[in-house]
């Protein structure tokens, strides 16, 4: 049913890229492929950003009232009707996180199928320098990097060790396990983040 329903169609849809392509770069085909689910999700990521930043926005006043009740059970019921209140909510907010997650999966395990020994594009590069089926150093530093500039972008609000976990752990572990797996991976990934961090700029402009 998951091969069906998403491994195949994406499989097809990036071979029809790369054959439209003047040159079959797997690389530039994930770039357009990107760019495609972007748009597709656009309602579900554009309501995603959008609760992220009202999250951000509300956590001051979440800290006050965590301050103000020292009983835990009062605490959780201001904080919850507070957010209820200003319109946030993080059961939406994890649910709309958590709809991405079959398709982040499909795409993963496309991308081993359009690699693997015998495949028509098994031997394409990677933005005509990487192989496609090997990891890359340089394209893992560029994916915490670009991991690093997303969280940035979109606000990190909270306690000091969860301003460190997202503006410093997050990136270097996804550059980390970005080194083990093939660098076509790794460009989806980053492409994915640039156009996630084009998007959270454009949502927040429209929203000011």
């Amino acid at each position: 049913m998951f091969q069906t329903l998403l491994v195949n169609p994406l499989l097809q849809v990036t071979e029809l890229i790369l054959r439209i392509l003047p040159v079959a770069d797997i690389g530039l085909a994930l770039v357009v492929l990107a760019v495609v689910l972007r748009l597709i999700l656009w309602p579900v990521t554009s309501l995603q950003h959008k609760q992220e930043a009202l999250m951000h926005k509300l956590q001051p006043g979440v800290d006050k009232i965590k301050k103000q009740y020292k009983k835990t059970v009062t605490r959780e019921q201001k904080v919850t009707e507070y957010y209820k209140s200003h319109g946030f909510h993080p059961l939406l907010l994890s649910g709309l996180s958590l709809v991405q997650l079959p398709v982040l999966i499909a795409v993963f395990v496309m991308i081993d199928l359009l690699l693997e020994p015998g495949a028509a594009y098994a031997e394409a590069k990677v933005f005509f320098v990487f192989s496609g089926a090997e990891s890359s150093v340089v394209l893992a530093v560029f994916v915490g990097l670009s991991q690093f500039f997303r969280t940035w972008l979109a606000g990190v609000s909270g306690h000091v060790w969860g301003k460190v976990a997202s503006l410093i752990v997050l990136p270097v572990f996804i550059g980390v396990v970005s080194l083990f797996f093939a660098s076509a991976l790794a460009a989806y990934w980053l492409a994915d983040n640039i156009l996630g961090m084009l998007q959270q700029q454009f949502i927040a402009k429209r929203t000011r």
